[in-house]
């Protein structure tokens, strides 16, 4: 995945396009030979996609933006692949960071655990604006929403120097 590019109308001043595209590596059919590429998805609104993505069940690809969503804090988004080889992979915003400092904000790539249960932490936000480790749990039923739950919340140096 990349932060930059993609075919969106997103520009930002001093980096340009920041949108993000989802590629796929094959490896060369011969010795010697080049990996060929292919964009799988190129986010159409500015969101600076973060590096990392995390392969959930039937090959859905969970990951996040540091920019975009409700407040522009970042999402958690999952891109599921084309029914048929070759076509459209749809994206899903699983769940957008408010401007909120008790749950955190522009968070960075995931993990999956037990349950598709999504783990990360984000860089800013919690009660010392250091960030926080969360979880983001699936809806029981299609149609609900996920639910955040903050497990950790970062204090700062010297006790807890957060995520950096």
């Amino acid at each position: 995945m990349t932060s930059y590019g993609g075919t969106g109308p997103c520009t930002d001043p001093t980096f340009g396009p920041c949108c993000g595209t989802v590629y796929s590596l094959t490896p060369p059919s011969s010795a010697g030979g080049d990996c060929s590429e292919a964009v799988l998805y190129s986010f159409p609104s500015q969101a600076e996609a973060q590096t990392g993505l995390a392969v959930g069940e039937h090959g859905v690809l969970y990951g996040t933006t540091d920019l975009g969503g409700t407040s522009n804090q970042g999402t958690v988004f999952s891109l599921t692949p084309a029914a048929v080889p070759g076509g459209e992979w749809t994206e899903t915003t699983l769940y957008s960071f408010a401007d909120s400092a008790a749950v955190g904000a522009s968070p960075s790539g995931l993990t999956i655990g037990h349950g598709n249960v999504l783990y990360r932490a984000t860089v800013i936000g919690g009660t010392s604006n250091q960030g926080v480790v969360f979880s983001l749990a699936p809806p029981s039923f299609p149609g609900e929403q996920w639910t955040e739950t903050v497990l950790h919340d970062f204090t700062g140096f010297p006790r807890d120097p957060g995520e950096w």
